[in-house]
């Protein structure tokens, strides 16, 4: 085997091993505006695109900007993903609260956060800290197994090719 050869071998296998590794993912984003939503819930919509959630919820006020809303909840805003009791918990950090924060008025009134994928079962959303404080369950249903929409695309792509060499070496012989 040439090392040309070998080196495109084994880079199939590792973009096989990447392609195929599954990590939870939660994003946060401060929700802005001073008209915050009633009370914390469940969006499940994005949950059949890419097997996520989001979960959005008010603050205790309107804050002048997100800097103001950090130091005020003691820290940064984060998520603890625990999948043996199922819990999701928003907590804030204190030791990631930045220097230089702004100085602009651009008001912010909750938070919203995408997190997953998660697994089925009953879950529980829990923040103690007074600045967002929830606790509250849901359910995820069985995961519906929908492929990613490049691998299918990938797939469909390769079985037409493949159908077009079929034919179309058919019909020169």
């Amino acid at each position: 085997m040439r090392p040309y050869k070998t080196w495109i071998v084994l880079t199939a296998l590792a973009g096989c091993l990447i392609t195929s590794t599954s990590s939870k993912t939660a994003t946060i984003s401060w929700i802005p505006g001073a008209m915050p939503p009633l009370s914390w819930g469940i969006d499940y919509a994005p949950l059949v695109i890419n097997n996520t959630i989001i979960i959005a919820g008010p603050l205790d006020k309107s804050y002048a900007n997100w800097g103001v809303a950090m130091v005020a909840a003691g820290g940064a805003p984060e998520i603890s993903i625990d999948e043996i009791n199922y819990t999701v918990e928003l907590l804030y950090d204190e030791n990631d609260i930045p220097n230089d924060l702004p100085l602009v008025i651009d008001p912010v009134c909750g938070l919203e956060i995408s997190v997953g994928p998660l697994k089925d079962g009953q879950w529980n959303f829990v923040c103690e800290n007074s600045i967002s404080a929830s606790d509250f369950q849901f359910e995820l249903p069985p995961s519906l197994n929908i492929p990613e929409p490049t691998l299918f695309l990938t797939f469909s792509g390769m079985l037409a090719y493949t159908l077009k060499r079929a034919f179309s070496h058919r019909d020169s012989t």
